[in-house]
């Protein structure tokens, strides 16, 4: 018994330090889609950054990984399928990078005060979620919190790294009053500068005013075939191929008209042709009198794009956008386009874009600067075990959508289709694998208009680099005695 007793501070030493990352992942697992307990996401990584704040480097480093790796295990969990399981776990890898890069940071900066270090770790985490936008796939903690308004509204002035900015924020204010033990002077003031920049958030909010608008209707067709899928899923009872695409766009017309309907990523190949007038498609564009936006391949050289184009109703093309941003292997076969246009429908001006432009602020940033007024998107995520890219994705979306006041209408074949309106909200989606018809109506409004993100663009990730890169020289270097965070006087 006396063993055991001696033994035991070494036991919880581990035992502590490893709950605290499986938490955490097991945490960030529950607060995305479609699980949605979003208030999670506010204290996931509490307990791993206060812990690793009194470790080694390495084992700091070491804790951080596992919190992704248990992330992925929980969320997308194992199938026989290695690239699909690769595609699925690639962004939990990224989340695995970002906890080591915070875990190291707490380890190193013991003794810096609790204001120092919450912003010093918020402010890093954003700045690295921002440099993933240089790698095949970015990365953003706040897909966990898409469905709160508040966030979404931040974004329109700050751009999603405002709302990645927040989770980071809250959960470096409840790991600093962990390690702290106490409620200091410090976390004090920190709720008051949260007061002060709740009050300046709304007044921003309320001096971008409000535009005139008018609703447009709109519908996405799912042609899900089952084809891509495999052992993912069952086959569906009615595939959407082409002629099934072409009832349900029949379907449709029956219910009521729609401005617009959009088509899959791809979904006509290379076979799409307006010169000739037996096209299938611009026969039924012809027939039903109602646009469709189309995803379909061209003949360029060396290789060839990847496109979407509005149809008119006379069989035209109005508007061409080439896929600009390519994901992972997509290079091999495919060239990128450049540059957003915004072009001129009898309705709105309208812009284009395809599947992972999504991804980025800046594509559908400059097609609103060019007076877009609704986007539309083709869209193919790779079939994943649990629909794990495609439930991420459509988390990201609606950002786009609130940071440029812009509603956002998406069409994936393998499923979560989304109609988006211009505050963010997702007015309705598809299901996961099936065919379908989503039907929507939102508002568009005055092409004018413009928020403080489609004016000033990644403002406030490139603040959060320069804070990130100033609080880390300052409060890092010689470790500093006694090594904990220094928590200040209780308020008297």
């Amino acid at each position: 018994m006396n063993f055991l007793f001696r033994l035991w501070p070494a036991i919880t030493s581990v035992v502590y330090p490893l709950a605290a990352a499986m938490f955490g992942g097991i945490a960030l697992a529950s607060a995305l889609a479609p699980h949605d307990i979003e208030g999670l996401a506010f204290v996931m990584f509490a307990p791993v950054l206060a812990v690793a704040s009194k470790q080694r480097p390495l084992i700091a480093i070491g804790l951080g990984l596992l919190t992704g790796l248990s992330a992925g295990a929980s969320y997308v969990g194992w199938h026989h399928d290695t690239q699909r399981l690769f595609w699925a776990y690639l962004p939990f890898l990224w989340v695995a990078v970002i906890m080591a890069a915070l875990c190291l940071l707490s380890s190193r900066l013991r003794g810096a005060s609790p204001g120092a270090w919450m912003l010093a770790i918020a402010t890093t985490a954003v700045a690295i979620e921002f440099a993933t936008t240089l790698a095949p796939l970015p990365i953003n903690i706040a897909v966990a919190v898409y469905k709160l308004w508040p966030l979404l509204a931040l974004s329109s002035i700050t751009g999603i790294w405002g709302a990645s900015f927040v989770v980071w924020l809250c959960n470096a204010f409840v790991a600093s009053v962990i390690v702290c033990g106490r409620f200091g002077q410090a976390h004090w003031k920190a709720v008051g500068a949260s007061v002060v920049a709740v009050v300046v958030w709304y007044f921003l909010l309320l001096s971008m005013g409000t535009s005139r608008t008018h609703l447009v209707t709109v519908a996405a067709i799912q042609d899900f075939t089952g084809d891509e899928t495999m052992s993912l899923t069952e086959p569906p009872k009615v595939p959407g191929d082409r002629e099934a695409m072409s009832k349900a766009v029949a379907a449709t017309m029956d219910v009521s008209p729609f401005t617009v309907i959009v088509w899959s990523e791809e979904c006509l190949g290379s076979s799409f042709h307006t010169d000739n007038p037996r096209d299938e498609t611009v026969k039924l564009v012809r027939k039903i009198g109602v646009p469709l936006v189309v995803g379909y391949n061209d003949d360029a050289k060396p290789k060839p794009h990847n496109l979407a184009a509005w149809l008119s109703p006379e069989g035209k093309i109005l508007g061409v956008h080439r896929k600009e941003h390519l994901y992972l292997g997509e290079s091999e076969t495919i060239q990128a386009g450049k540059g957003g246009e915004a072009f001129d429908t009898p309705w709105y001006k309208a812009g284009l874009e395809v599947c992972f432009d999504t991804n980025y602020t800046g594509v559908t940033r400059e097609e609103v600067q060019k007076g877009a007024q609704i986007i539309l998107v083709p869209n193919y995520d790779p079939p994943t075990p649990r629909g794990t890219l495609h439930y991420l994705h459509a988390s990201l979306v609606p950002f786009r959508a609130a940071e440029n006041s812009v509603p956002i209408v998406r069409c994936d074949s393998n499923g979560l289709s989304q109609v988006i309106d211009r505050m963010g909200n997702v007015v309705a989606q598809g299901p996961l694998y099936q065919p379908a018809t989503v039907r929507g109506t939102v508002a568009i409004s005055h092409p004018e208009s413009r928020t403080y993100f489609t004016r000033f663009g990644d403002w406030f990730a490139w603040l959060c680099v320069l804070g990130a890169v100033g609080l880390v020289r300052r409060n890092t270097g010689r470790r500093p005695t006694p090594p904990t965070l220094r928590a200040g006087p209780s308020p008297s």
